[in-house]
């Protein structure tokens, strides 16, 4: 409250929603702000792609009871393709922005308030043409602002269904604008086996090819394989899974066919043999780390599109831990929902 008091937060004195873009050298994000229905994610209209803790849940609950506020949205998206949002988009981003500024790390913030009636009432209309929405990222703030809502509810003896608390700040955009990388693998030198050892069991079911330089496969169901000699590109030779959708999934393909049966790594949660890099990362420290027998080797995966996404969150199934990089990554504190 004394933020507010002194003016370094700034309370909206009507209903509005944000048209907030985030862009840097190499990418450019762009999608709506405000408050969803934590309702819909109970009754699986925001669905999700990873399992939560309980334990998370239960201490995120009590930090937001504590707190009053919510200080950084979930990432939301949507695979339809929505003429008039991209229309208002575009012609709102023709006005000057309220916020514009760029941080250290050289990504530039931009945001304008969408505060006029009809605006708003053309975008709920055209959201309600989108059948679901689906977690990029943020699935224990999702989980945790749910069972805020129950909280609450049960102990207001007036609750109605439209407190604050019943919903979640949330940033929406299409899935076709989200980067998802892959998370690489990299193996820690207590495995028990000589880089002979490895290629030989690795022929059994991939054709190896040795390469020049970093390879970082662009199809799936391919890998690549550093070791202490130099690269290599893997590629599954028969597909052995079901029709699933997670079946397909590379970084499963690399755990059912690698991780576990040839390494021995059954728990990628708690394994200190592996550690997980994200796709967006300089390798060259963990090939530096392999040469000076630090570490024993490297797997890369292939990039995961939103579909995958989609599909896999469709069916019920859960990603294993550390499937995808998802960008953008959301400054906590830039927009604040009052959850009293």
């Amino acid at each position: 409250m004394s933020f507010i008091k002194e003016r370094n937060l700034l309370l909206d004195k009507k209903e509005a929603f944000y048209l907030y873009e985030q862009s840097s050298p190499w990418a450019t994000f762009i999608g709506f702000i405000g408050g969803v229905s934590t309702d819909d994610y109970r009754n699986g209209r925001i669905i999700k792609h990873e399992q939560t803790l309980t334990k998370r849940e239960k201490m995120f609950c009590s930090y937001l009871d504590v707190c009053g506020f919510n200080a950084e949205p979930v990432l939301l998206t949507y695979p339809e393709h929505i003429s008039a949002i991209d229309a208002f988009k575009a012609t709102k981003r023709l006005e000057r922005p309220e916020y514009d500024f760029t941080t250290t790390d050289r990504i530039t913030h931009r945001m304008w308030i969408i505060s006029e009636e009809e605006d708003i009432h053309r975008i709920k209309i055209a959201f309600e043409k989108v059948e679901a929405l689906y977690i990029a990222d943020g699935h224990h703030r999702m989980a945790s602002s749910a069972l805020l809502a129950e909280k609450k509810a049960a102990e207001n003896p007036d609750h109605d269904g439209t407190e604050d608390y019943n919903y979640t700040m949330a940033l929406v955009m299409p899935g076709e604008t989200l980067k998802i990388s892959p998370f690489h693998r990299l193996i820690g030198k207590e495995i028990d086996m000589t880089d002979e050892q490895l290629l030989n069991l690795l022929e059994t079911k991939f054709d190896i090819e040795k390469v020049k330089n970093k390879f970082l496969p662009s199809g799936k169901r391919q890998f690549g394989l550093r070791l202490k000699n130099g690269w290599y590109a893997i590629s599954l030779r028969e597909f052995e899974g079901d029709e699933s959708a997670l079946c397909h999934l590379d970084s499963v393909i690399l755990t059912e066919t690698i991780l576990e049966p040839m390494l021995g790594i059954h728990d990628q949660k708690t394994d200190k043999r592996i550690r997980f890099i994200p796709g967006n990362t300089d390798l060259s420290p963990y090939e530096k780390s392999i040469d000076t027998q630090k570490a024993w080797a490297l797997f890369t995966l292939c990039e995961i599109t939103a579909d995958e996404l989609y599909a896999i969150s469709d069916e019920g199934s859960i990603m294993p831990p550390k499937t995808t990089f998802i960008e953008p990554k959301l400054r906590s504190g830039l927009t604040i929902m009052n959850l009293k």
